[in-house]
């Protein structure tokens, strides 16, 4: 077999497809949970605090307030509209935690791999 025919050779590239494919999908879902989970806490950390502050200030002029209504179901306004922000890809604070995530796990698992690697030749 020479390299062209094992580069080209369609039997190994699909069992290696399926493999990764498999890996590439349980990647992209645990990706996907951690950004839902990482735009949550955008949401409720940085956006919820924000809107708090906001209506916590004692600047209120004569036109925008709802009045007794928006006083009973600020909260939750306040929460769907966090929810909502923290989606938002405009300024996303979630990528940059999604990422520094990701780094810190890495250089975590790196440490436990070199700890082992450690830890089994001094044994």
């Amino acid at each position: 077999m020479t390299i062209d025919t094992a580069i080209h050779s369609p039997e190994p590239a699909a069992k290696s497809d399926a493999g990764v494919s498999s890996f590439d999908a349980a990647r992209r879902k645990a990706d996907a949970t951690l950004r839902t989970v990482a735009d949550q806490v955008v949401g409720s950390v940085f956006y919820g605090t924000l809107l708090r502050q906001l209506r916590a200030s004692t600047l209120q002029g004569p036109y925008g307030h709802g009045g007794h209504g928006e006083q009973v179901f600020q909260a939750q306004l306040d929460q769907t509209l966090a929810e909502q922000a923290g989606q938002a890809r405009t300024f996303d604070l979630s990528a940059a935690l999604v990422r520094d995530l990701v780094k810190q796990q890495t250089h975590m698992n790196l440490a436990a791999e070199q700890n082992t690697h450690t830890g089994s030749e001094t044994a």
